[in-house]
């Protein structure tokens, strides 16, 4: 009737078969969990590559516009400069054409009125008003006076 070994074959047929498949499942389970650390890893490798070309191109950003910051400043700084000589210029130029226009005048006028007493102070006077009109800076002028040296008829300016 009952026999053991009959009886307790496909029971522990079955346990070892489901001992078997549980074990296979867990080999399943730790080879899946080993390639989802491995692709996690790899993806946190590439997102820490990422935020390391991000921050050098932010980086690069910022060199580029503080380049161009000081390349607009130059630039700003180079065309006031370029306003204040033609301004500069335009006031010499007036002032040249204004002078030219009436210094003859006026030295006749003092030479009539007496001003002049001698050729040499009247040759001065009028390399003064040329240096003047010709040179930028008064102290230049002045500086030049003290080396002219005067022919008879004829003024000119010896250095």
């Amino acid at each position: 009737m009952f026999t053991f070994d009959e009886e307790v074959e496909p029971i522990v047929g079955v346990m070892g078969d489901k001992i078997i498949e549980q074990s296979l499942r867990e080999n399943e389970e730790e080879e899946e969990l080993m390639a989802l650390h491995e692709a996690q890893n790899a993806y946190e490798e590439r997102r820490r590559l990422d935020i390391l070309r991000m921050k050098r191109l932010e980086e690069r950003n910022q060199e580029i516009w503080k380049l161009n910051e000081e390349i607009m400043k130059i630039k700003e700084i180079k065309q006031h400069k370029a306003v204040a000589v033609e301004k500069k210029i335009g006031a010499r130029m007036f002032a040249k054409s204004y002078l030219k226009l009436i210094l003859p005048q006026v030295l006749e006028s003092l030479g009539a009125e007496g001003y002049f007493e001698t050729i040499d102070v009247a040759c001065t006077t009028i390399i003064f008003y040329k240096l003047l009109i010709f040179t930028n800076c008064a102290c230049a002028t002045l500086l030049r006076m003290r080396r002219i040296k005067f022919q008879k008829c004829r003024c000119a300016l010896k250095t």
